[in-house]
């Protein structure tokens, strides 16, 4: 028993109440390996929570023609007021009513500002946080300081009202890392919406901001359709290879600098709806990937918490593509979820990037269902050398 100064108790932590932690699919059934028991642990009791942060009741009914104006139908967690709707279509009406611009986007405006209204739920922590965390980091072992962030992150939002206030999340490190396959993966635990934007060829921040309205292909960015026709006010942005960002008279990155300071994101306008009142954009979750994050400017790197991700192991890189199978073959019908994968083709892709291991083992069970085979061999998979020489370069150890 552990005392503070004020004499209070504190109980230490039970280790042998803490659950087993099962891997995320049952890989013994799929992989052609030996793996060794383990004993049922017990299973742990949710902790108390603290209340939810819901809608906010100010007394008034809201329009009935925008049944979400004053809260999210069906949801009892945490939400967030994403803009004025009645001031955004007010702003379409008179849009119209002047006949400027083109008449069609803003109705469709005024369409998903009638859909949604006011307010996006706010996606919060899993009951089962803990026990999700140890999978990942089982899954991603060269991820640990990732994943010891999102422990803390997530312990601090389940003493406040559930909803994790991340810091931009910056992984830097050579390509074959994992570090896309590792954000998708933590994008779907998530489960309020993901976009991947691949700023390597991006030529403007029109991707993320919009395209300026006086142009007649003006298109929303990715921010306002995903908080617009998204039902959660907190989905997670990937930002893939943003050391890769080609300079020219348009910065891609232009944008970020607002957006990922929660500030400013809170008055967010897209470009192609300048004319609108501006959305909160302020608890989204962003990603960034970078093989050298030093080419970075300044301020857009200090806006990051930065994480230097090693190349995994051999070890680490066979429980990878052991694990990007299982997932794969979880999304099959029963009549052929039932296929496994050979111990030799693991080895054979060892050298490959998560990228390329995905693009193989897909190809790979295509081959082997065509051959009425249950088992995905080595001559299933195309190695291309180039990329075995690239991955002994720079990818799994």
């Amino acid at each position: 028993m552990l005392q503070r100064e004020n004499n209070e108790t504190i109980e230490p932590l039970d280790l042998a109440a803490l659950p087993d932690l099962p891997a995320f699919y049952p890989t013994d059934k799929l992989i052609e390996e030996p793996r060794p028991s383990r004993a049922k642990g017990v299973t742990r009791q949710a902790a108390d929570a603290e209340p939810p942060v819901t809608a906010p009741d100010d007394g008034e009914t809201g329009d009935d023609t925008c049944p979400w104006t004053q809260s999210c139908p069906g949801w009892t967690g945490p939400v967030l007021k994403m803009i004025e709707w009645q001031a955004a279509e007010a702003a379409c009406a008179a849009r119209i009513a002047s006949q400027t611009g083109d008449e069609r986007k803003t109705n469709a405006a005024m369409a998903a500002f009638r859909a949604r209204g006011d307010y996006r739920k706010l996606q919060p922590i899993p009951t089962a946080w803990r026990s999700q965390l140890a999978t990942m980091e089982r899954m991603f072992p060269n991820f640990t300081e990732v994943i010891d962030y999102l422990r803390v992150m997530y312990a601090l939002a389940e003493r406040c009202d559930s909803v994790p206030r991340l810091t931009p999340i910056l992984l830097n490190g050579a390509p074959g890392s994992g570090k896309s396959y590792f954000s998708e993966h933590f994008a779907k635990q998530v489960g309020a919406g993901y976009v991947c934007t691949h700023l390597e060829t991006a030529q403007s921040n029109a991707g993320l901001s919009g395209s300026a309205d006086y142009w007649s292909n003006s298109r929303p960015g990715e921010v306002f359709k995903l908080l617009v026709e998204n039902d959660f006010a907190n989905p997670v942005i990937l930002l893939d290879e943003v050391d890769k960002v080609s300079a020219g008279d348009y910065d891609p990155m232009a944008s970020l600098y607002g957006l990922l300071e929660p500030g400013t994101a809170r008055g967010f306008r897209d470009l192609s709806y300048p004319w609108l009142p501006p959305l909160d954009a302020s608890r989204i979750t962003w990603i960034a990937t970078a093989n050298d994050a030093r080419s970075l400017p300044a301020p857009i790197r200090d806006r990051f918490r930065c994480f230097d991700i090693a190349t995994p192991t051999a070890q680490q890189a066979r429980s990878l593509i052991k694990q990007i199978f299982v997932e794969m073959a979880a999304e099959l019908p029963p009549s052929v979820a039932s296929m496994r994968l050979a111990a030799d083709t693991v080895e054979a892709l060892i050298t490959c990037s998560p990228r390329r291991v995905k693009q193989q083992l897909r190809e790979g069970l295509g081959r082997a269902i065509y051959h009425k085979r249950k088992r995905v061999l080595p001559r299933d998979v195309v190695v291309d050398p180039v990329d075995c020489v690239e991955a002994r370069t720079i990818g799994f150890l």
